[in-house]
């Protein structure tokens, strides 16, 4: 290969040159991931391209280290580190999908290590896995409405941001933390007073207890 070129593997070289050819809208990366080239991909060629990943005879990239997204803002880029187990060698798929209901075929029947980061990319991103077998959220609750990923999502951390956050929590939650919040400040605040009226005990006075 041209010297120039950056991330240039043997072990892959042959099939980013069967990729060129059979996905003439794939774009081929060198320069945006560290070690590894990465390929972008429209949503439809998406699982084709997969496929042929799994099944490439010469070297397959048979284990799906990670899926994690990127929110664009204009879109979502969601993200797959494939590798050769024993070789180490791989790529990086990258597809773009909508951020408003934006969808993408599942690999989970190719690599089961999608099972648990299709389902983490969905509860924080929105991004749907048409065929996972039980795509709901990961660690989020059910009940939480949006995606706590995406950058217009309000940050809860700020005390301003509760009423906006109100129309993303369940019915009554904003509530009970203002409720708690106060239970919690009035109990300090009976806590200092008690301090306060039982004074303050000398060391003498401690030892004398003691005896």
């Amino acid at each position: 290969m041209p010297p120039e070129l950056k991330n240039t593997y043997p072990e892959i070289e042959s099939c980013l040159k069967e990729i060129a050819e059979s996905f003439p809208a794939v774009e081929i990366d060198r320069e945006r991931v560290r070690e590894q080239v990465a390929v972008l991909v429209n949503p439809g060629d998406l699982r084709k391209l997969m496929e042929k990943l799994y099944n490439w005879k010469e070297y397959p990239l048979n284990y799906l280290r990670c899926i994690t997204a990127i929110d664009r803002l204009t879109h979502i880029e969601v993200v797959y580190v494939l590798i050769n187990i024993p070789g180490g060698r791989g790529l990086t798929v990258i597809a773009r999908c909508p951020r408003e209901d934006g969808k993408l075929p599942s690999v989970f029947d190719l690599w089961h290590t999608a099972d648990f980061q299709e389902r983490e990319v969905f509860d924080f991103f929105g991004v749907k896995f048409e065929g996972h077998p039980d795509l709901r959220r990961l660690l989020m609750s059910e009940e939480i409405k949006g995606h706590p990923l995406l950058k217009d999502y309000p940050k809860g951390g700020d005390p301003d941001d509760l009423v906006t956050m109100k129309a993303y929590l369940p019915d009554g939650w904003l509530e009970k933390m203002q409720a708690e919040k106060e239970r919690l400040k009035q109990w300090l605040k009976d806590e200092v007073e008690k301090i306060k009226s039982q004074g303050t005990v000398k060391p003498e006075e401690k030892k004398e207890k003691k005896e």
